[in-house]
């Protein structure tokens, strides 16, 4: 019997087996068996072990027809194995003379299973010096002897020594009886984790040789763990650690002790599992990326990967969109459309939820079975639905973050499998969980249509990151529906398959009773939000009430939380304006309304379509607005005044000239009218048809032209703003809370909202402040 069988696997290694194969025939003790197992190598490697066996005969040869990893090889290494104790070496590494030697008497001295020694790591490939560092912490010895359970738990619940394989010598019993709980097959990785897990299992005393000389060379950077950067075949080499992880479950079930050790089989799991998606994410290109999502979802499932994904890139959501885009796993599956799913946050009190009301009923009618999602419980307050719709409540948005995405996940994949979906049409186009729902939905095989509902430039208005997020992340999905021309231009530069069709109209709007437009009063709808502007809405009325003092407005809507309208209460107060101003509140029916007014007022920052003003032409009303040229409705400018944005001062006197002049406001409101037709006949059904065929047809490539680079350089450059404002903000943020700092609250928040919207000046008092005036004033600059 030798003293030592050294195991080694063998494949490619030309490059460095000789190496590896003089420290093993010139080790000082003799007495020792080599078993080489070449694993179907295309190089020159068999032809190389054989000219050594041929003049040493301690050298066993074992060669493959195919290729069955490292794991096989040395189970097989193993199971052909004569000598009292095993040593592990990898081909691309080698070990020290006496290596042998010193680790037979050390063993036979201390008299364990298993002796754990030193390891010097080369740096065979540029690896990053923290990197080095890592390693060799987790391939020190644990200096001390272990007996029992304590030699599996020390390693796998405590982590106080490593599982790699090769820096231990064992004992020949223990390795047999442990490699035959090794199942026959390929584990390409891992398959040291998966080894030592049973040998520990199994063994009964370890001993760490902390203070011996390092025996064993690891070349770090010769083996797939040293590329910097890596491609597909070697992300699906990590991602078969997968098969480790069932293996690990399934020896512990078949040891009867799962329940004992399910934690460190769930630690092992997230281990091996979130080593391959940072591979994924830090080590492997742009260009390949995409198949690296489908290898991910392959070996690990789509739920596990986006819920991880969530948690580590919550706010990356453009960065992984770019990275997924054209992966197979996000695929629609799906070779008919039957049952139409459709989502937006609730259908209580606003122009989507209007639109929903209206765009369900039209679905059923052209044969769809219909569900709604929702983040909201039904209320008294929602837009009514037609029998037979099935709604469903999700986890809300508002409630939605990194740490529990994956409930709402789960909810999508529950639902979507119980109610056979066969598409979803998605209305809160602008929604931070847009991105997350989005490829949850098409990982199912779901074809995933974004229906916007404003002008594509609204988050560039309000300075949100989602503006420079929004093409690439929009790119995902199977269609777009929008609501301008403009819009439409806008997103077909940057997805497949876009299409325009306006929002629809309630067919009663053909019927109702027009206003006879002969009151001073006005009309303003919409929810008390900063993009509708209602204060502009006061501060127009302060200067029409000063010629028309009769003159009355009708507000319509509300907001959340409802004591938030206190402020426009008090300033209807302080501007003395509470006898020409009523707020109506939410209401589904306005008609009336509408009837008893004269002029509408529309002062939005941006709109997609604007329901109020197809209902306000559809009742004759002509239109005070701000300027919005991109919407559909004011193309012909029938009925319209425009002002520019902002300019309170010409929008009252527009409104005055109207009331002074009966000719002019009774032609606007016939134009008005007329100008509304079209939209009223317009063939929603077909419209909608053909998006959901289109999701049936191959996708076309998006073509490069100036227009698009052009596009892409105005976001380009916004993200670079974004960024920068960004940081400044947060440094201006550090400085603030230094102690030595004396702070001003209210230039403080005023500074901040300076930065944020982009501006870096201020008026106050009539005195305007340079950004460094202001930080000269907190104390921070002198």
């Amino acid at each position: 019997m030798p003293k030592i069988s050294i195991i080694i696997p063998v494949h490619n290694a030309e490059k460095f087996l000789k190496q590896c194969l003089d420290s093993v025939v010139n080790q000082t003790l003799t007495d020792i068996e080599i078993i080489c197992v070449d694993d179907c190598s295309t190089d020159n490697s068999l032809e190389i072990i054989q000219k050594y066996a041929s003049v040493d005969s301690r050298i066993k040869t074992v060669s493959y027809d195919t290729n069955k990893s490292a794991s096989q090889a040395r189970k097989d290494g193993v199971s052909i194995s004569s000598g009292e104790y095993i040593l592990f070496l990898d081909a691309d590494d080698y070990i020290e003379p006496d290596t042998c030697d010193i680790l037979y008497s050390e063993i036979k001295r201390v008299n364990v299973d298993i002796l754990h020694f030193n390891t010097t790591i080369e740096n065979c490939g540029g690896i990053p010096e923290n990197r080095i560092k890592s390693l060799e912490k987790l391939l020190l010895p644990y200096p001390t002897k272990l007996q029992g359970k304590d030699v599996f738990e020390y390693c796998f619940l405590y982590e106080k020594y490593g599982f790699t394989l090769w820096n231990k010598i064992y004992s020949a019993s223990l390795c047999k009886k442990a490699f035959q709980y090794i199942p026959e097959g390929k584990y390409p990785k891992a398959q040291d984790l998966y080894a030592f897990f049973i040998i520990s299992f199994f063994a009964n005393s370890y001993y760490g040789l902390s203070r011996q000389k390092a025996l064993y060379h690891y070349c770090f950077g010769r083996g797939i763990t040293g590329h910097e950067w890596i491609d597909s075949n070697i992300l699906e080499r990590y991602c078969t650690q997968s098969y480790v992880a069932k293996g690990i479950k399934l020896f512990l079930e078949g040891q009867g002790c799962f329940a004992e050790y399910e934690k460190i089989c769930q630690k092992y799991d997230e281990k091996l599992f979130d080593e391959c998606l940072s591979n994924w994410l830090l080590r492997m290109k742009k260009g390949e990326s995409s198949k690296g999502f489908d290898i991910l979802v392959k070996y690990w499932g789509s739920k596990k990967v986006i819920a991880a994904l969530a948690k580590k890139r919550w706010y990356d959501r453009d960065i992984l969109a770019d990275r997924i885009n054209g992966a197979l796993t996000l695929t629609p599956k799906r070779n008919h459309i039957k049952t139409i799913a459709t989502y937006y946050h609730h259908i209580e009190n606003g122009g989507v939820q209007r639109v929903l009301s209206i765009l369900i009923p039209i679905w059923i009618r052209m044969g769809y079975k219909v569900i709604l999602f929702t983040d909201t419980e039904p209320s008294n307050n929602d837009y009514q639905l037609p029998e037979g719709v099935q709604r469903i409540v999700l986890q809300s948005f508002l409630k939605t973050d990194r740490n529990n995405f994956e409930i709402r996940m789960n909810q999508w994949h529950e639902f979507i499998n119980e109610y056979q979906i066969d598409a979803l049409v998605y209305h809160a186009w602008m929604s931070p969980l847009l991105f997350w729902d989005m490829i949850t939905i098409k990982s199912c095989g779901v074809p995933f249509i974004i229906n916007t509902h404003s002008i594509f430039s609204a988050t560039m208005i309000t300075f949100q990151n989602s503006f420079y997020q929004m093409p690439i992340i929009y790119s995902l999905s199977d269609a777009i529906v929008s609501l301008s021309s403009v819009d439409y231009t806008y997103w077909s530069y940057f997805a497949n398959n876009v299409h325009f069709i306006p929002n629809p109209l309630d067919g009663t709007l053909n019927d109702v009773p027009i206003s006879d437009l002969k009151s001073h009063n006005l009309i303003w709808i919409g929810r008390f939000a900063n993009e509708k502007q209602p204060m502009d809405a006061l501060r127009i009325m302060e200067i029409v009430v000063k010629s028309y003092p009769d003159a009355k407005l009708y507000m319509v809507g509300t907001t959340h939380p409802p004591e938030t309208m206190d402020k426009y209460y008090k300033e209807c107060e302080r501007l003395k304006l509470s006898n020409n101003i009523e707020f109506c509140g939410f209401r589904h029916d306005v008609s009336q309304l509408y009837q008893a007014s004269s002029i509408h007022l529309l002062l939005s920052l941006y709109e997609g379509f604007s329901m109020t003003l197809a209902e306000s032409k559809a009742h004759g009303l002509p239109t005070v607005m701000y300027e919005m040229p991109y919407l559909e409705l004011t193309k012909d400018n029938k009925g319209i005044i425009s002002v520019k944005p902002g300019d309170i001062k010409g929008a009252a006197e527009q409104i005055i000239r109207l009331f002074s002049n009966d000719e002019l406001r009774l032609e606007l409101g016939r134009e008005a009218k007329e100008s509304i037709k079209k939209y009223l006949g317009f063939d929603y059904g077909t419209a909608w048809k053909n998006v959901f065929d289109s999701l049936l047809l191959p996708k076309k490539e998006i073509e490069v032209t100036d227009n698009k680079i052009l596009l892409e350089t105005i976001i380009a450059h916004y993200k670079i703003c974004w960024k920068r404002v960004q940081n400044e903000k947060n440094e201006l943020k550090k400085q603030i809370s230094s102690p030595n700092v004396t702070r001003t609250r209210n230039l403080f928040i005023e500074c901040i909202k300076m930065i944020h919207k982009g501006i870096y000046s201020l008026r106050k008092n009539g005195l305007k402040y340079t950004y460094n005036k202001v930080l000269e004033k907190l104390g921070i600059i002198k």
